[in-house]
Order: structure tokens, then sequence, then C-alpha cells
């Protein structure tokens, strides 16, 4: 073997090791295959996680809102219990209720 020969076997040598100790295609595209199903898998848990945020979110101000209007309604209901609890608070009731009325009656003519 002359050196010339010798030489371009060592080049072939060194190029298929450089091959070698490279991943190859199909391994590339596996790793880009599972990045991506990674990816998209983060994506789905992150939309879910929002999403339920969002639900508990929305129902814990439905249920504030609520309770609170239940607690106004009450309040005023109370109010008008003790309103009407004696003769005096009747007639002043009354003649609120006669007032507010024709208070609209007269807007209303105008």
């Amino acid at each position: 073997m002359n050196p010339q020969e010798l030489r371009a076997d060592q080049t072939l040598h060194s190029q298929w090791k450089d091959k070698l100790n490279t991943p190859d295609l199909i391994e590339i595209s596996r790793n880009h295959m599972r990045e991506k199903i990674l990816e998209s898998d983060r994506k789905k848990r992150l939309s879910l996680l929002l999403f339920s945020c969002f639900i508990i979110t929305s129902a814990i101000i439905i249920i504030a809102i609520f309770s609170f209007k239940t607690n106004s309604l009450d309040s005023i209901l109370v109010e008008n219990i003790d309103l009407l609890s004696n003769n005096e608070e009747i007639d002043f009731y009354n003649k609120m209720e006669f007032y507010q009325w024709l208070d609209l009656a007269t807007e209303e003519s105008q």
C-alpha cells in the first residue's frame, strides 16, 4: 500500500467515524416528533388548567354575588316587617306609597 492509498483510507475511515458519532436522520426525526408531542401535551395541560381556573373563579364570583343579593334582600324584608310592626308605621307606609303614586301620576301627566 502506497502512502497515497493509506491517506485516502484514513480519510475514508475518519469520515465514517464522524458519521457514526453523529445521530442519523431517523434519530433526529424521532427526537423532533417527541419534542412536538411533549410541547402539544404541555399546551393541552395549560389550556385545561386555565379553563378550570376560569370555571372556579366564575363560580366563586356568582356565589358571592348571589349571597350579597340575598343578604341585602333579607335586610330589606326585615326593615319592611319592622316598619309594619305598629299602626303608626303602617299609616306612614301607606302615606308614603300614596305620595309615591301621586308623584308618578303627576310625572306621567306632565
